[in-house]
C-alpha cells in the first residue's frame, strides 16, 4: 500500500499521473465505481420510497375497510324493523289503524 501511496505522489508532485498508462485505468475504475455506488443508493432509495407508500396505502386501506364495517352496522341498526318503529315513535308517528288504496284510472 506504502508503494501505491508513493507512486501517487511522485505522479502529482512531478505531474507524470497524466503521462502514465497505468493512471487511466485506475481513474476509470474509480469513476465507474463511483457510478456504480450512486446508482445503488439511488435504487435503495426508491424502493424505500415505495415500501413507504405501500404501508400508507395499507394504513389508509385499513381505516376504510374499519369505517365501512361502521357503516354497515349502522346501516343494519338503521334499516331493522325495531330501528324504523323506534325512529317512528320518536317523531310521534302511530300506526295507521285502517289503509285504503286508490286506484288511478287508466293505469
Amino acid at each position: 500500500m506504502a508503494d501505491f501511496a508513493d507512486w501517487v505522489a511522485h505522479g502529482i508532485k512531478h505531474g507524470g499521473m497524466t503521462k502514465d498508462k497505468r493512471f487511466l485505468p485506475l481513474v476509470l475504475c474509480i469513476v465507474l465505481l463511483i457510478l456504480i455506488a450512486g446508482s445503488y443508493l439511488v435504487l435503495v432509495s426508491r424502493t424505500a420510497e415505495k415500501g413507504r407508500d405501500i404501508q400508507r396505502l395499507e394504513d389508509e386501506l385499513s381505516d376504510l375497510r374499519a369505517g365501512n364495517e361502521h357503516l354497515e352496522v349502522q346501516l343494519a341498526t338503521e334499516g331493522s324493523v325495531q330501528g324504523l318503529l323506534q325512529r317512528a315513535r320518536e317523531k310521534n308517528f302511530i300506526l295507521a289503524d285502517r289503509v285504503e288504496f286508490l286506484t288511478v284510472p287508466g293505469q
